[in-house]
């Protein structure tokens, strides 16, 4: 089974912060790696990508395909969190080792979003981040949470 994620209609914004080095130690050998502390991401999710996603995982509820209220799957914000944590805050070899988040209302479709992560002690083995979900217009909170990680 293929399953096409319809993202290409979103136009992302990645920003990020990078303010200061820490030291990282990899195989014995020290280096200075610069990593952002905070990234914020904007996307628009299509009802398509609620589709595919609920194709892909079975979550078929019928609020995420109402005609005129459709909601975004709230792990699917999860993953676009998971999402910067792997790829750019702090980025490749990142594990989640716990995540709590609170869903605060639902998200609409076909609305911009923000996506805000914030890494809280970036010199630390196990990191800490709290991230958020929001609306890109209003900045209304949609999820948002904490998560540690290696």
């Amino acid at each position: 089974m293929t399953i096409n994620f319809a993202f290409q209609k979103c136009q992302t914004v990645v920003k990020s912060t990078c303010p200061r080095q820490f030291l990282a130690v990899s195989s014995g050998r020290r280096t200075f790696c610069s990593t952002p502390e905070k990234v914020e991401i904007t996307r628009t999710v299509a009802k398509a990508d609620l589709q595919a996603y609920a194709d892909l995982t079975g979550d078929t509820n019928p609020i995420h395909f109402a005609e005129d209220s459709s909601i975004v799957h709230g792990t699917l914000l999860l993953g676009f969190v998971s999402s910067i944590l792997g790829t750019k805050c702090p980025g490749p070899g990142t594990k989640v080792i716990e995540l709590s988040s609170k869903f605060v209302q639902p998200c609409p479709t076909e609305k911009p979003i923000k996506i805000e992560v914030k890494i809280l002690d970036a010199h630390r083995k196990i990191k800490r981040a709290n991230f958020v979900v929001k609306s890109a217009e209003s900045g209304k909170v949609f999820t948002e949470g904490f998560a540690k990680l290696m």
